[in-house]
């Protein structure tokens, strides 16, 4: 392929997609008519259209992997902005996407982002704390809420000068909490919550709240709930949000598109708490590394192949998990802690280290 590092809007994206020969996958971002004015003149001044109208040979490899794309895997960072990065695979060959103000950089071969990812994520081995688990998403959203009211009482104990011991809370104040809206990035449980589309309701949340004791996630405190050591600890450590990632990939699958949606808040100390919901609308929530989620989201910006290791056969509808189903399974790790390479269900070892995983 040769070179190309050019900015284009979205309507100038899908105005190739009538050009390129055959008809852009259902993932491709040259899918659709343009939804705004395009001038051709700007386009061959770009090098892009050659004097007949075509695309010029030095664009056409690239807008051809965009068309036939048969994966993707795209990094959203939100702090003061939004930065995202989409890398799109047509077999093995690949093309970038970053968002820029007034479009889209392509740049073929995309740009390697290891420096930028280690940069903003830091560096180290060591988790905040020791969390792999799965909960049914009400779990979740209680799990979160508790934590995000727990990381407020510390909050204000600080602006008033004050020691701020642990503070039981009722099921109103769980219940008032999770229904605010996702407003900003600081409060995880509504953020949670909209992210993985958990449905509330009072019933739900009180037996969310019932489980968690039962897991020891919560303690008993007369008729309220305290946090448990878990959540205590991360209040301690995620008491500011830095940062909001957000790591997409996809893939064709027949007439289907599969794809995996894996979500992490950072602290201001750079630790890292993932979240995912799968089919079945379970939540899996982890503490990770910086150095293996820079390794995991670096994997899936150049590895075709990752998201077929990644993400399970596709089901028609999502499975209801209902509120009396008990503990969820444990969860199955999915990422090395050696490398941060993701691994497949059930696997023993990392594909990419050799590192023990089971």
């Amino acid at each position: 392929m040769s070179e190309l590092n050019v900015v284009l809007s979205g309507a100038e994206l899908r105005r190739f997609g009538a050009l390129v020969g055959s008809a852009p996958t259902a993932i491709s971002p040259l899918a659709g008519p343009p939804d705004g004015p395009v001038d051709p003149a700007h386009l061959a001044r770009l090098g892009l259209l050659a004097p007949d109208g075509s695309i010029a040979p030095r664009a056409f490899p690239a807008l051809r992997v965009l068309a036939n794309a048969r994966s993707y895997a795209g990094v959203v960072l939100q702090d003061a902005g939004i930065f995202e990065h989409v890398v799109y695979f047509d077999g093995h060959d690949s093309v970038g996407l970053t968002s820029e103000t007034g479009g889209f950089r392509l740049q073929d071969p995309p740009p390697a982002l290891g420096a930028l990812l280690r940069a903003t994520l830091g560096e180290g081995i060591a988790v905040a704390v020791e969390l792999d688990d799965i909960f049914t998403a009400p779990e979740a959203s209680v799990f979160l809420g508790v934590m995000d009211l727990r990381r407020r009482q510390i909050l204000q104990g600080l602006l008033e000068d004050r020691d701020a011991p642990v503070a039981p809370v009722d099921q109103a104040a769980i219940s008032a909490w999770l229904g605010r809206p996702a407003t900003g990035s600081q409060w995880l449980a509504p953020i949670v919550r909209d992210s993985v589309g958990a449905g509330l309701d009072p019933a739900s949340i009180e037996a969310a709240t019932r489980s968690l004791v039962g897991r020891q996630a919560l303690a008993q405190s007369g008729g309220d709930v305290i946090p448990g050591a878990a959540i205590a600890a991360l209040a301690e450590r995620f008491l500011l949000i830095r940062m909001l990632l957000r790591v997409r990939a996809g893939r064709s699958d027949g007439d289907r598109v599969v794809t995996t949606d894996l979500r992490v808040a950072q602290s201001a100390g750079f630790q890292h708490l993932l979240w995912e919901a799968d089919a079945a609308g379970r939540v899996h929530l982890e503490c990770v590394t910086p150095t293996g989620l820079a390794s995991t989201i670096e994997h899936f910006l150049t590895d075709a192949d990752a998201l077929a290791a990644l993400v399970p056969a596709a089901v028609a509808a999502p499975v209801a998990v209902a509120a009396s189903a008990g503990p969820a399974a444990p969860a199955a790790r999915r990422f090395c802690p050696n490398c941060g390479a993701p691994t497949a269900p059930g696997a023993r070892f990392c594909p990419s280290c050799g590192t023990a995983v089971a």
